[in-house]
């Protein structure tokens, strides 16, 4: 897999408001972490290509802008996640979440029955989802099914997750499945800029403590970046 192949598979270049709640499909998002996983792992690679995909990375969108001449808005998992509660709580929806512990499907479910009231909510903690995806597989879409799903939210293991949909998405009766990565939607609803600061703080005090993961982080931009030039000289 290279940019230029990425590129051509389903991204969405539509506005987040456009985004149909009610329209079946699955959506993932991409970033270079998820590019550079993708290269070498052909059932991820398979699984982004069938899904619409959003990214979250500046960088993203600068290299598609430059390549495929297409504008592309930046959205978060933050973002995404809000709209569709907001789609979901108009529309009288029913979500059902995957989480990675007990804890924070607690805190998920309770703020989602407080600050959504129309939404019916339900939920799995995946506790050890190594493990979990292997042995319960027809236990979670059995209860995702009989719970009659609108949205399935899965917010667990990376790449796991996403190849978990891809293998068992013609099982799966949810209107929409969403696969996020990020742990701070559990405060999705304080404000965007709250989230980006405190995001940014915390991504800060992450990469201090583990240097060697902020070295592979700048060359991952960096050889994205090349492959750009490459890409737009040849």
């Amino acid at each position: 897999m290279n940019l230029i192949e990425l590129f051509n598979y389903n991204f969405y270049f539509g506005s987040l408001f456009e985004i149909n709640t009610q329209k079946r499909s699955i959506i993932n998002t991409v970033n270079p972490k998820i590019y550079f996983e993708a290269k070498n792992d052909k059932v991820l690679s398979i699984a982004l290509m069938s899904s619409t995909l959003l990214t979250d990375s500046n960088l993203f969108v600068f290299a598609i802008r430059i390549l495929k001449g297409k504008k592309i808005t930046k959205i978060s998992n933050i973002e995404i996640y809000n709209h569709l509660l907001k789609q979901a709580n108009k529309n009288k929806q029913r979500i059902f979440y995957l989480e990675s512990s007990q804890n924070s499907l607690k805190v998920i479910i309770q703020k989602t029955k407080t600050y959504f009231p129309e939404i019916q909510v339900y939920g799995f903690a995946l506790n050890n989802s190594n493990n979990f995806f292997k042995k319960n597989t027809q236990i979670i879409i059995k209860a995702i099914n009989a719970f009659k799903t609108d949205i399935l939210f899965i917010n667990s293991t990376f790449p796991k997750q996403e190849k978990w949909v891809f293998r068992n998405k013609y099982d799966i009766n949810a209107q929409l499945i969403v696969s996020l990565h990020d742990m701070s939607i559990i405060y999705g609803y304080q404000s965007l800029l709250k989230n980006y600061i405190k995001k940014s703080l915390g991504y800060i005090l992450f990469m201090l403590k583990n240097p060697k993961r902020f070295y592979n982080n700048f060359i991952q931009k960096l050889q994205i970046l090349t492959e750009v030039l490459v890409e737009k000289i040849s």
